[in-house]
């Protein structure tokens, strides 16, 4: 019966712990003079990156200017508005929402711990990002810098070969869904085939995503082919995801038509655009990189914890 499953999936112990990592990581940022912000859970537009479903919400009870709207897949856009208006470098550790995530490393609800810092390069990032990390585990972790494109050359696989791509998914008896483009054809590869391998003696940042694959990142002015964005990997689990950020109000709408189109491709529901986040981009976003980091991830590595459900109160069974 459901009112049986009453307790925490979390043990007391562990609950400390996460606490006191919640101070540390706070601490972290105080130390750096940057501010701690909170922005709306409920929003009314929301992501249309294909790879991320929202949880829609009925807004027609509120005081809304529209009847549907998102539960939050990360706080950014309202992050970004806070830096357009002048806010400079900040922080937020909130909840987010995707659909349909669950399992060893997914919980429908999670912790994302996301902050902004005006005039950063993608180095400065990475190397912020690793000594949070570093401080969070109480000692310096080896830290290896690698492209996308190394990342492949590790593996012996070239990224823009499909029946390469095909043959070692295959080999690992991934179902692959048809009519897949070269590039989702390359997420799932990277996903299965790369990322197993990836941050075993340390923190491993891949960057230099491709730029089809620039999500909201700007394209690196000295090879627009690739896009100045990273991510973290550290025991093959991914745990943050960071861009020098597109600023260029027109070539973000083009891409959230672009995502849209794929949705309707893909037999998604289309989602509402952020005109007001679009309208903070035209009003002027300062130059400045960004990260999203999933704390919950991080706390159950730091933990020594195989499963989110270790180290967050009550996962999506239980809540």
């Amino acid at each position: 019966m459901v009112g049986r499953n009453w307790q925490p999936s979390i043990s007391a112990e562990n609950l400390r712990k996460r606490a006191q990592l919640l101070s540390a990581t706070r601490a972290f940022f105080s130390a750096r003079d940057v501010c701690e912000v909170q922005t709306p859970i409920v929003a009314t537009a929301g992501n249309p990156d294909v790879h991320i479903d929202s949880i829609e919400v009925n807004l027609s009870a509120g005081a809304y200017d529209t009847e549907r709207g998102y539960l939050n897949t990360s706080p950014e856009f309202c992050m970004k508005r806070l830096l357009a208006a002048g806010s400079g470098d900040i922080y937020q550790l909130c909840s987010a929402f995707r659909a349909g995530e669950a399992g060893c490393w997914h919980n429908p609800e999670f912790t994302i711990l996301e902050w902004y810092r005006l005039g950063f390069s993608m180095q400065q990032l990475m190397d912020e990002v690793a000594a949070l990390v570093s401080q969070l585990y109480g000692a310096e972790l080896p830290l290896r810098f690698i492209t996308w494109a190394e990342a492949w050359t590790h593996k012996g696989i070239n990224p823009n070969d499909e029946t390469a791509l095909n043959q070692s998914l295959g080999a690992m008896q991934i179902d692959v869904p048809a009519g897949l483009s070269l590039s989702e054809l390359q997420d799932l590869a990277f996903s299965f085939v790369v990322q197993p391998d990836l941050g075993e003696q340390g923190l491993c940042f891949v960057y230099h995503y491709p730029a089809e694959q620039a999500s909201l990142a700007r394209l690196s002015p000295d090879d627009d082919s690739v896009a100045e964005r990273f991510e973290l990997f550290w025991q093959g689990v991914e745990l943050a995801n960071g861009f020098v950020e597109l600023v260029n109000a027109q070539e973000q709408r083009q891409r959230f038509q672009a995502d849209n189109q794929q949705r309707l491709a893909a037999a998604k529901p289309q989602v509402r655009e952020d005109e007001r986040f679009l309208a903070a981009l035209e009003a002027g976003l300062p130059e400045c990189a960004g990260v999203a980091v999933g704390f919950d991830r991080l706390v159950a590595l730091l933990l020594e914890q195989a499963r989110l459900e270790d180290v967050i109160t009550f996962n999506a069974s239980r809540s």
